[in-house]
């Protein structure tokens, strides 16, 4: 598997999102993702799009073979990056996950680097996965983590639209099982 990410700001929340599509898939979905794309954009990016065009891009994205995973933190951004992107390396590892690509980030990439290597590292798998900043214009799979970060973030239909891709961070999961009981 390949995980794109992205992250979405809330108010007292930073949310970060893996998409994971599988090699086989590559080549389907980021024709389909640029296909998305109206005249003279280079990319999407939810936040500058209406709602009607929201709605397309969520529902297409839903349609497509990728999973998403969600890792969410509060407090603030530069604390609560480093965090999920430590939660979201320690599951990629356990997915098996072979390459990492991520959203430059300005003034984001000797930390973004630390925190995944120092999880790596962690984990006693320093080369098992490969990753890369790559700019978003250049990656249309990074659009769909950006989106899905986006719709999960805003919640209701939105969230609702995406919800079949939607994984959340499997300690989260586990943390409520265990506080149901």
């Amino acid at each position: 598997m390949h995980a794109f990410v992205d992250e979405s700001k809330r108010p007292g929340r930073y949310l970060m999102c893996a998409v994971l599509v599988a090699p086989a898939h590559l080549t389907e979905v980021r024709r389909s993702l640029a296909g998305l794309c109206l005249p003279r954009q280079r990319r999407l990016h939810l936040n500058k799009e209406r709602d009607p065009r929201r709605r397309l891009i969520l529902d297409r994205i839903a349609a497509l073979p990728v999973r998403a995973v969600i890792f969410s933190r509060p407090g603030p951004a530069t604390q609560a990056r480093r965090a999920c992107l430590r939660a979201m390396t320690a599951e990629l590892i356990a997915r098996r996950v072979i390459r990492l690509v991520i959203e430059p980030a300005d003034g984001y990439g000797p930390p973004d680097r630390r925190a995944i290597l120092d999880e790596l590292r962690a984990h006693g798998q320093p080369t098992t996965l490969v990753y890369e900043h790559v700019p978003v214009h250049l990656e249309p799979i990074l659009w769909a983590a950006d989106a899905v970060a986006w719709g999960y973030g805003a919640g209701g239909d939105w969230r609702r639209r995406i919800q079949r891709l939607i994984e959340t961070e499997p300690e989260k999961r586990e943390t409520r099982a265990a506080t149901v009981r």
